[in-house]
């Protein structure tokens, strides 16, 4: 018998992740553990009760291999990559860390890169992904060529990725959150 069990939903993977245990401070730091060390890093916060967070760096492969079909593309809930995680010094090593976080932190994820195949928008929208009708293509991001200004108006350096979550989730407490934000960014990197 050749019986073939499927993937759950998009939607099913959201639900886990937001009633988890995760936190906003470990969600952040999953999202940071993207950024190679060495590159400069930026955390922006725009509107005045936090409308999203903006996370830029530069490293110059930006987001490597973000063409590529199933575990190796960056965007996979498995990502399986030869540049990551070749030690213990990062937090998230099986492949979902920027993606729970986006998830549990926001409805919408938005990436802007630059490498070496060219400028590239890339959009998780959870809620679009969640009403997708099949469970395969559910997980699949929008992923579009864009020109060299589309990428310099959304990336403020020569070179690398920007992050943005969007339609947040949870209203932030900034100072309290921040301070113990800066602590362990502090501790871990």
């Amino acid at each position: 018998m050749n019986i073939q069990v499927g993937v759950p939903h998009v939607e099913r993977r959201i639900l886990e992740v937001r009633n988890s245990s995760y936190d906003i401070t470990i969600a952040l730091l999953d999202i940071l553990d993207n950024v190679a060390k060495g590159f400069e890093t930026y955390i922006e916060l725009t509107g005045e009760d936090i409308q999203s967070i903006i996370i830029r760096d530069n490293d110059t492969h930006g987001f490597r291999d973000i063409l590529l079909d199933g575990c190796q593309n960056p965007l996979n809930m498995g990502h399986e990559s030869a540049y990551r995680h070749l030690n213990n010094d990062s937090n998230s090593e099986y492949g979902v860390g920027l993606k729970h976080a986006s998830i549990f932190l926001a409805n919408c994820l938005d990436i802007y890169t630059k490498t070496t195949d060219g400028y590239f928008h890339a959009r998780l929208d959870f809620e679009v992904m969640s009403k997708n009708p099949s469970a395969v293509d559910s997980y699949n991001p929008v992923i579009e060529a864009i020109s060299e200004e589309t990428y310099k108006t959304n990336h403020s350096m020569e070179c690398g990725s920007t992050i943005r979550l969007s339609r947040l989730r949870h209203r932030l407490i900034k100072t309290l959150f921040w301070d113990k934000l800066k602590y362990k960014i502090q501790f871990t990197y």
